[in-house]
């Protein structure tokens, strides 16, 4: 488990770059899913509306008060995706960099951040 915190926030991912944890230390509530961070959805000839998630196997670190997720493919596509997470303040930001790879492929969509339903 890859985790940063402050007094506000902790944030948790495990080795496949799921994220675990989002938790708010003063409510106590944890608006992680344990799903993949992203979801693609990319145009491939007639194919509108095809969907890519990050392949399991990435790599994950920790530097200071930043987690940084790189996924070197997708399911479906060849693309990376990194990712990094840092807390500043009461926040924890998240920001993506795509690199589509797959010639002739369209990405159309990024679901990002992937978190639990709120209700």
């Amino acid at each position: 488990m890859f985790s940063i915190a402050n007094s506000s926030v902790r944030v948790s991912v495990d080795d496949q770059g799921r994220l675990v944890e989002l938790v708010n230390l003063q409510t106590g509530w944890n608006y992680a899913s344990s799903s993949p961070l992203v979801r693609l959805i990319f145009q491939r000839g007639d194919c509108l509306e095809c969907f890519a998630q990050a392949k399991t196997a990435c790599d994950v670190s920790v530097s200071g008060d930043t987690i940084t997720i790189v996924h070197d493919g997708f399911d479906t596509i060849d693309a990376q995706a990194q990712i990094t997470i840092s807390i500043v303040d009461d926040e924890a930001r998240m920001a993506i960099s795509l690199d589509n790879r797959d010639e002739g492929t369209i990405i159309r969509e990024c679901f990002f951040p992937m978190l639990s339903p709120l209700s």
